[in-house]
């Protein structure tokens, strides 16, 4: 069963429409930072619904992205019509999904991407990853291992400095040496340095080519030679 944490100051009666009010999901709401800390971290839930206008929203997702799990919560934003630009851009930059009201079919669209990929396992793979893309406002090639490895991103480690929101595009070799997996996607998080000074950061994939989504489907889930949907 997947899990959700909703935070608002009040209800999100547009939700009710979406695939999140489907039986197989495990819905709890909070109206307060206090106790979205303390569910979050509790219950650990797959997806974090918050409200662009709850008090804390930041707060929030800054502790969620500090924090070390195997699959990395999802965070969706509802963004609704008056939020400040800084405001709006600062949620664009932190989320894996944002939702404009009012609802429509785009909803249900990227919300199932995201419910795929949080009810299936992460598989941790070490493999050797080669990045490039947009560092601290440059262009500059980047080399780390990556840990975690899924469907909707990975954890890497490496010693050059990236800022959470950055684009990245990159490419790595599975650990069969014959397939390669190459796309774009952002860095959503960071962790503290390793006691060698390495610092780890959460990468989300926000698009891979039809070759590499194959690739990492079927590497993911060996067994079952089932597909789902990389984010």
């Amino acid at each position: 069963m997947v899990s959700i944490l909703i935070c608002s100051k009040s209800s999100i009666p547009e939700l009710h429409a979406t695939l999140l009010w489907r039986d197989h999901i495990r819905r709890r709401a909070v109206t307060n930072i206090k106790d979205a800390l303390s569910r979050a971290q509790a219950e650990s839930p797959q997806i974090v619904v918050i409200d662009g206008g709850f008090p804390g929203a930041f707060e929030l997702i800054d502790s969620l992205r500090s924090t070390s799990a195997p699959v990395p919560t999802s965070i969706v934003v509802v963004l609704r019509e008056g939020v400040h630009p800084g405001d709006e851009k600062r949620f664009v930059d932190s989320s894996n999904l944002v939702l404009r009201p009012p609802a429509g079919p785009d909803w249900d669209e990227g919300l199932s991407a995201l419910v795929s990929v949080s009810a299936r396992r992460a598989i941790r793979v070490p493999v050797g990853i080669e990045f490039s893309g947009a560092v601290g406002g440059g262009s500059a090639r980047i080399t780390g291992m990556a840990h975690n490895l899924s469907a909707s991103g990975m954890l890497v480690e490496c010693v050059m400095a990236m800022k959470v929101g950055a684009p990245l595009s990159f490419s790595f070799s599975l650990p069969d040496g014959e397939q390669v997996v190459s796309g774009k996607g952002r860095v959503v998080r960071e962790q503290p340095p390793s006691p060698a000074g390495v610092t780890a950061y959460g990468v989300a994939f926000d698009a891979l080519d039809p070759a590499s989504t194959n690739a990492l489907r079927w590497f993911l889930e060996p067994s079952e030679g089932s597909f789902y949907d990389a984010t």
